[in-house]
């Protein structure tokens, strides 16, 4: 009897059509096309930047990472003021968290993503005692082509204004 049995899951499992079976396949989200785009960023990049009225020099390195499932962005490797933002799929959204040389971390999600721009816009931030602390509330990238885009990061200000600053990025080979 308990080789009939074995026999019989045999021809069950083998009946299975190859692919099927115990792993659901991936349904289609939104998110994918804007999160493709961004892993495309992967390799190092230049620019030249303007932070608080300085122009200096800039690399920004982008690495997908777990499994293919996270975009980790560092600039200013090394420095004091070195800060990285993770994006990443949730559901049907993407979403980012910026680790910020101000010592918060704002989340921001995908509100817009049309062919060549994708716009992120403050969902929430851990590390600020008030809604008025200084932070990065929003980024928009802006890809050229495959080697050159911009970051525009917005920041706002204890007194409810906000500067933008735009940053050219060109892919380093």
């Amino acid at each position: 009897m308990r080789r009939f049995s074995i026999f019989i899951l045999f021809l069950a499992v083998s009946a299975l059509p190859l692919g099927s079976g115990f792993a659901a396949k991936a349904k289609k989200s939104p998110a994918d096309a804007p999160f493709e785009t961004l892993k495309s960023l992967q390799g190092t990049w230049k620019g030249q930047i303007e932070m608080d009225g300085k122009k200096e020099e800039a690399t920004l390195v982008y690495k997908v990472t777990s499994g293919g499932t996270a975009l980790e962005e560092t600039i200013f490797a090394g420095s004091p003021k070195e800060m990285v933002s993770v994006y990443f799929q949730d559901k049907d959204r993407v979403m980012m968290t910026h680790y910020c040389a101000l010592g918060n971390q704002p989340r921001m999600q995908v509100t817009e993503s049309a062919k060549g721009k994708i716009r992120f816009e403050m969902v929430d931030a851990t590390g600020m005692k008030t809604p008025q602390d200084p932070h990065m509330g929003g980024l928009t990238l802006t890809l050229k082509d495959k080697d050159r885009f911009e970051q525009a990061w917005v920041h706002y200000n204890p007194d409810g204004t906000s500067n933008t600053s735009v940053f050219a990025w060109e892919r380093v080979k």
